[in-house]
């Protein structure tokens, strides 16, 4: 039996391995482990996955370890939060352990004063996982830090390792290169989003041993199934605004994002539809007071919708940055991307990129949003260059194979 490892964070990381951990579990030939960093271990809990987290790994004879980690925890850790107290006390301090190793005590609170978390890689932990597990194959998103110690230890054992980027990236001209989170990543295969996303990370130094795999987003899996109309007839045109207001390279939030919200929503108009979604990161509260001071029954608060339904059944999606953007592409819908923002690697270039239409000035959106509603033409060119670049089949199953084909 070939044990399949598994290693991400939580958000839209561990999302992505969820559906091939299904896929996989169909093969009674493997053994799935998975290895949960901070909040990932609620969503694979919710889904009745079996995990371990760094706390699994931990005994009362690591006094090292028990120190740092309770000691950091007292200004991170919250009771409210999806993270039990004992596994912040074991990422924190297995990290913190790792850091003062290679630095010393006195450099490693230094740089952990300047850039925080950024600055862990636990290899130490990691190794101590791979010795337990003693994986055949390893799988991660292509974040830092823990991911990345996985990828590092699994490659130095000659352990094979398939890395997967989540979202397209476009190099743009922009000097701005405060993503650092784009790092070049090594593993065996790496897979990507797009066939664009392909050539922009080899020319930042991504490196495949094997190869590049297109095979999309897991996450993104569930677009291709099918879905409901609406009961919802009041009127004919729809609209699907995304929460989550970027500008000037930052989240924008509290009054300036309730600014931005109206500033959209009077550009759309009477006479239609609006449907409000807010991001997961946003307060919802900001929405539920905006819907309340507009005070009109065609302004719906969405967030306890399908989301797909949601994008189904509506004529135009509006975002910012958010992944609705690229859903919404792969179902196939008009979209419009207001762009208010200049980084050098762009992870949500829809608009650059010519799938959607853009604007950079929010003063547009008046003249933009009636011409994208009647358009008839245009559209077509822009889904043409989508589907071009876009693979058209649900990513899990092709990565599972992948990997199959690997151990076989």
């Amino acid at each position: 039996m070939k044990t399949i490892l598994f290693v991400a964070y939580g958000g839209g990381h561990v999302t992505q391995i969820i559906p091939i951990v299904n896929e996989l579990k169909k093969n009674p030939n493997f053994n799935i482990k998975i290895i949960a960093l901070t909040i990932a271990g609620k969503k694979l809990q919710q889904r009745n996955i079996p995990y371990q987290s760094f706390k699994d790994f931990i005994t009362k004879d690591d006094h090292e370890i028990l120190k740092y980690g309770t000691e950091l925890a007292k200004n991170i850790h919250r009771d409210n939060s999806d993270i039990p107290y004992e596994e912040t006390i074991a990422y924190l301090g297995a990290s913190f352990f790792d850091l003062v190793t290679e630095h010393g005590e006195e450099k490693a609170y230094k740089i952990y004063e300047n850039i925080g978390r950024r600055a862990f890689l636990p290899i130490t932990m990691m190794k101590r996982i791979f010795k337990e597990i003693k994986p055949d194959f390893v799988i991660t998103t292509t974040v830092a830090r823990a991911e990345k110690a996985a990828r590092i230890v699994a490659l130095e054992k000659n352990i094979p390792v398939l890395a997967m980027q989540d979202l397209p990236i476009n190099i743009t001209s922009s000097k701005n290169n405060e993503n650092s989170l784009i790092e070049p990543i090594h593993a065996n295969y790496i897979n990507v989003i797009s066939n664009n996303t392909k050539l922009a990370l080899e020319e930042i130094g991504y490196l495949a041993k094997d190869k590049f795999i297109i095979c999309g987003n897991p996450a993104f899996d569930r677009v291709f199934n099918e879905r409901k109309k609406l009961n919802d007839d009041r009127h004919k045109q729809k609209i699907l605004f995304g929460g989550c207001v970027f500008k000037d390279n930052k989240v924008i939030k509290g009054s300036e994002a309730y600014q931005h919200l109206e500033l959209v929503v009077n550009a759309i108009g009477k006479g239609k539809t609006i449907y409000l979604r807010p991001h997961p990161s946003e307060d919802i509260a900001l929405y539920q007071k905006f819907i309340k001071d507009m005070s009109n029954p065609d302004i719906i608060l969405a967030q306890d919708y399908n989301l797909y339904d949601l994008i189904y059944n509506v004529d135009l999606v509006i975002s910012y940055v958010s992944t609705i953007l690229l859903e919404s592409l792969y179902m196939q819908k008009k979209v419009l991307q207001i762009k208010l923002y200049d980084i050098k690697y762009d992870g949500m270039p829809v608009g650059d990129l010519g799938y959607a239409w853009q604007v950079k000035d929010t003063k547009e959106l008046d003249k933009i949003i009636p011409k994208i509603l009647a358009d008839k033409t245009e559209i077509k060119e822009k889904l043409r260059k989508f589907n071009a670049d876009f693979p058209k089949q649900k990513a899990a199953p092709k990565i599972a194979k992948v990997i199959i084909d690997h151990l076989n």
